[in-house]
């Protein structure tokens, strides 16, 4: 899974968790077991990149494994590659967790577009994110600092509404992103090197590349994008949920000026089907 694929998955850690919250309305007597693990598998829709144009299709893993509600495997919290999580505050209403993660590569081979460019690697990462709930309303801001091949912050804020109808759990949200000029150049910046690359592949007839596509872009730190989603999560049975989500994502005026970028809004969802022990 590439990195743009890892990073959607934090909607599918909710929704893989949903089943667990729909179905503890009817354990509401008994003790909550030490661990919860889910699986399960789906189809996911997404750009290649962060400003493609174009789409993949692919099938993915569904995995969310939690102990005593504490220690978390998964999908980050911070919405931003996969971890390995702890919450040092965890109540009703408040929870502050910290954790360590991964985010994958960016091979220049994923989309014509990206022509020219220098691979980016995987990256290792540390986040902490802070959450409030107030009945079905939650709030969460979140930080992912990168540590490798030239990784930097990413800053994240969220609000969402959860409201459950029988077997039917419904959420739907909005969202900010923001990141340092390290980042925006990690994900949306084009080298001088690179520019010079691209240039003499347009000037040899490149089919994939346009006449803009060779400039050098070096964006600033800032907003990153701005996004809406929704979920929908359905109880089968005591263990099996159907899934399924879409969001929108629309970049911010640094990102959206990269000659990277060939579509400035951003769509994806998928559905999928998750058991839970």
């Amino acid at each position: 899974m590439r990195a743009r694929l890892i990073g959607a998955l934090g909607p599918l850690a909710l929704l893989a968790g949903i089943g667990t919250g729909l179905n503890a309305q009817e354990q509401a007597s008994q003790s909550p077991p030490a661990w919860n693990v889910t699986v399960g598998v789906g189809a996911f829709a997404f750009p290649r990149y962060a400003g493609s144009d174009e789409y993949r299709v692919l099938p993915f893993p569904i995995l969310s494994v939690s102990f005593r509600d504490r220690l978390y495997l998964g999908p980050s919290a911070t919405g931003v590659g996969f971890a390995l999580g702890a919450y040092a505050i965890r109540t009703a209403r408040l929870g502050f967790a910290l954790e360590v993660g991964g985010q994958d590569s960016r091979p220049a081979s994923r989309a014509g577009a990206l022509t020219g460019l220098d691979d980016r690697d995987g990256v290792a990462t540390a986040g902490a994110r802070l959450s409030y709930r107030i009945g079905p309303l939650e709030s969460a801001v979140g930080i992912v600092k990168g540590f490798n091949d030239g990784a930097g912050i990413v800053g994240t804020a969220r609000v969402s509404v959860s409201h459950s109808v029988g077997r039917f759990m419904i959420t739907a949200g909005g969202s900010a992103g923001v990141a340092d000029a390290r980042q925006m150049r990690r994900e949306f910046g084009v080298t001088d090197a690179e520019a010079a690359r691209r240039r003499s592949l347009i000037a040899s007839g490149h089919a994939r590349l346009r006449a803009a596509d060779g400039i050098a872009h070096s964006p600033g730190g800032g907003l990153r994008h701005l996004g809406v989603s929704v979920s929908l999560a359905y109880l089968v049975s005591r263990r099996w949920s159907l899934i399924a989500f879409g969001g929108g994502e629309r970049l911010g005026g640094e990102a959206a000026a990269s000659p990277l970028v060939r579509r400035r809004e951003q769509f994806s969802g998928g559905v999928g089907l998750g058991y839970r022990f």
